[in-house]
């Protein structure tokens, strides 16, 4: 869940903001020890509103294992509560990693529990599954 870790990260910055502000075009990397990519997030834009709530658009979250590209997380627009720690969206979600790729319509993320949660229109698609399957005649 970086996606989710990198978003709070971000927005707890915004959240000790004095008052309203905006960061554009930001990008957060994370590095191991050895100094190779974790993950990055990159957005367009965050918003800290007067009610202390995080608005972050245009997010992007790339995860890397051992440096290589291993998955990547887009979602247009998500909302932080750094009250309730809860990232939440009504808005298109998707994660894509090697041949999967899972897709949705609203999510609500508990940064408490680490739970994640897609709300509607969830799709999974799938490509290179006869690799995976063991094919027998009967």
């Amino acid at each position: 869940m970086g996606l989710f870790a990198a978003i709070i990260g971000v927005a707890s910055v915004l959240a000790q903001m004095p008052q309203p502000g905006v960061i554009k075009g930001f990008r957060v990397p994370d590095r191991d020890k050895q100094g190779r990519l974790k993950s990055e997030l990159v957005g367009e834009e965050a918003r800290i509103r007067t009610d202390g709530k995080v608005d972050l658009m245009g997010v992007t979250l790339t995860l890397y294992n051992d440096g290589v590209r291993d998955a990547q997380i887009k979602t247009g627009q998500c909302q932080y509560d750094p009250t309730s720690r809860m990232v939440t969206s009504d808005g298109l979600v998707s994660l894509e990693r090697d041949t999967v790729t899972i897709s949705g319509t609203g999510f609500r993320f508990d940064g408490a529990t680490k739970r994640m949660e897609l709300l509607d229109q969830v799709r999974v698609e799938m490509t290179g599954v006869r690799r995976w399957m063991k094919t027998e005649k009967p």
